[in-house]
């Protein structure tokens, strides 16, 4: 196996206790065991995230989720604002509109967050907005959207779409006090399981409009995922050997909290930035709205983030991810979420300090790893 650091956005790496798990046996998903397990995992996941609300696994990746959210919300002809300062905010507005939806566009810009004060005047010069969508986290970026703040900007009447795929358990949220009427995120982020699995948390809101929803679905009716989950059931075939996996995993970071999830990552990521910043590399994500899962950094003049990648590839076996869509060319990613420790921070830099230099970087081995561990000891 050429990786041996995934310091990606995701997937990320997954304990063997977790994956022994899913190499247990197959069992049949309508007996007693199985629905033992999803009841078990279903009341677990929801003290995780300190939620009342309703929530349904679903076996698909986070985009799939996405559009269950979305054909679920809403009706043929529905106005909805997606806010964009990122790839997949701009996804979030693709899927609505591929369902017909008046779909209106507001952009922040890349790298920063959005301007509250022209959204909250955007938001009341629309009349019957029947839903917002944003992204917490979003990647593509390293830019967290503050949602406490987007809650309040919203009417009663409007349905608050949150896209938390890679930001749930690495950031604060409340989704029951903030009034979220929809969540979704992604077993293969801070949740440190395989790829494959989403969840879905829907408000008493969001159930009222799915009642009143005549938007086309089959496999993602929510409604069928409620009528099966009433008899420990899903509609249709689970992964069940994911579903193994993750009520050990889920479990595990229940009992440790929210707010402690949240603390590690908070760590993790200052110790990333400040040996990032110590090797005189730019952040392309501004101050005060950085994300905890990844951090873009620009690469130094003359070199390629291609170059540097490979490098630190071929040679380190620590993988870290190039920028996406307009960004592609302009920053690389170091992903820092699920099963990180700060050993894996310092192996990751010292990989990136070892990469520069032999690219021709000027710059004093161990000056990243110094700052990163400098930020540590000042965190406790």
């Amino acid at each position: 196996m050429q990786t041996k650091y995934l310091a990606l956005p995701g997937p990320t790496s997954v304990d063997n206790e977790v994956l022994k798990e899913m190499a247990s046996e197959v069992f049949n998903h309508r007996g007693k065991e199985f629905s033992k397990i999803l009841a078990n995992l279903t009341a677990k996941t929801q003290q995780f995230l300190n939620t009342k609300n309703e929530l349904h696994y679903l076996t698909a990746s986070g985009t799939g989720a996405m559009e269950c959210a979305i054909v679920n919300s809403f009706s043929k002809g529905d106005k909805v604002l997606a806010l964009i300062n990122g790839a997949f905010g701009q996804r979030y507005a693709d899927i609505a509109k591929s369902y017909g939806l008046d779909v209106i566009e507001f952009y922040g810009k890349w790298g920063q967050s959005f301007d509250y004060d022209k959204l909250k005047e955007t938001v009341e010069n629309i009349n019957d907005l029947a839903g917002i969508t944003v992204i917490q986290g979003e990647t593509s970026t390293g830019v967290v959207n503050d949602l406490k703040k987007i809650s309040e900007i919203k009417n009663d009447k409007t349905l608050l779409i949150v896209d938390g795929i890679s930001s749930i358990g690495a950031e604060n949220i409340d989704i029951d006090g903030w009034g979220i009427d929809v969540v979704i995120t992604g077993s293969q982020k801070v949740l440190a399981l395989p790829p494959g699995l989403a969840i879905i948390c829907l408000s008493k809101k969001a159930l009222e409009a799915y009642r009143q929803s005549d938007l086309p679905k089959y496999y993602w009716d929510i409604g069928k995922y409620k009528k099966f989950t009433e008899i420990g059931q899903t509609p249709y075939t689970p992964a069940i050997s994911l579903i193994k996996a993750a009520e050990k995993q889920i479990e595990k970071i229940a009992n440790q909290g929210m707010d402690s999830e949240v603390k590690r990552h908070e760590t993790i990521a200052n110790m990333v930035r400040e040996g990032i910043k110590a090797l005189g590399l730019e952040l392309f994500n501004e101050k005060g709205c950085r994300s905890n899962v990844v951090t873009p950094i620009k690469p130094p003049e003359g070199i390629k983030v291609s170059q540097i990648r490979k490098l630190m590839l071929d040679k380190y076996k620590v993988e870290v991810a190039g920028g996406q869509g307009k960004l592609k060319e302009s920053v690389f990613r170091i992903g820092h979420l699920g099963n990180v420790d700060p050993l894996f921070v310092i192996s990751v830099l010292t990989a990136l300090e070892m990469s520069l230099i032999e690219l021709g970087h000027n710059v004093k081995l161990g000056t990243a790893v110094t700052a990163a561990q400098k930020a540590l000891c000042n965190s406790k």
